[in-house]
């Protein structure tokens, strides 16, 4: 678990910074594959986000999501349901961006 910053950024770029706040970041990195042509092809992977504190009414209509923590951005991605809609936890919620 991080303490950080988590930014939403709805479809209008309107956006909302909540400051030291409990996120739990899960995924894996992305897959780098070289054809038999030579060319490389990235694959980005889904990053799940537990947010405590946050709730499924503070992510919807997200766009984006930007989470820093100690001085350095950790995701800057797009939001993403094609996996999972968000859901509640206790405590929290879950979602899911794509970053790439």
């Amino acid at each position: 678990m991080i303490i950080g910053d988590i930014t939403l950024i709805e479809h209008s770029t309107a956006e909302r910074t909540l400051t030291n706040q409990k996120i739990e970041i899960e995924g894996e990195p992305p897959t780098v594959k070289k054809s038999v042509d030579g060319i490389e092809s990235i694959g980005h992977h889904p990053q799940k986000i537990t947010w405590y504190g946050g709730t499924v009414e503070d992510v919807d209509g997200i766009a984006n999501v930007k989470i820093v923590s100690r001085g350095q951005t950790l995701i800057d991605a797009a939001f993403n349901t094609t996996i999972h809609a968000p859901y509640a936890i206790s405590g929290g919620v879950v979602f899911y961006v794509l970053e790439g």
